[in-house]
């Protein structure tokens, strides 16, 4: 127990604060990923909270059909997949950035046994959140990639 409650203060200190972005060309389409925050750590569930900003720069509304990521924990390259996680239908209307979040639910209990042993090893470990975004626009479906990784200190 002291090993999930160490792994999910070690990662909610690593929530991550900058953001990456990734654009559909010049289509006008672009998402971003925010902050990647583990919400709940237990023997049961682990949770993690995926903060995504769609912006649509057009003149009518989009619909981001789709958005779908895997998350991986790792280091020097080297990835552990935890989870895929797939939601859609919101409407992003030109303008402002619309943001949301999606919540990643993961309830394997050998697998976070495995990240457990590999977060405690002696080199840092870093999170990682790779996908893409399906746009519609008009009579165009654009996809929108994005990857963001950060490193989660273990040490206190």
């Amino acid at each position: 127990m002291k090993r999930i409650v160490a792994i999910g203060l070690a990662l909610a200190l690593g929530i991550i604060a900058g953001s990456l972005a990734c654009s559909g060309g010049g289509s006008g389409a672009r998402i971003e990923i925010g902050a990647i925050a583990l919400k709940q750590a237990s023997f049961a569930q682990t949770i993690i909270d995926v903060q995504v900003r769609a912006e649509n720069k057009t003149k009518a509304d989009a619909v981001l059909e789709r958005i779908e990521y895997d998350i991986y924990v790792g280091r020097k390259g080297k990835w552990i997949w935890l989870a895929r996680e797939a939601e859609g239908a919101w409407t992003i209307p030109p303008g402002p950035p619309t943001d949301f979040t999606v919540t990643t639910v993961i309830e394997e209990a050998q697998l976070r046994r495995t990240i457990e042993e590999y977060i405690f090893g002696t080199e840092p470990t870093d999170i990682k959140v790779d996908g893409y975004g399906l746009f519609k626009m008009a009579d165009d479906s654009i996809e929108v990639h994005f990857s963001k990784t950060t490193r989660v200190d273990t040490e206190q």
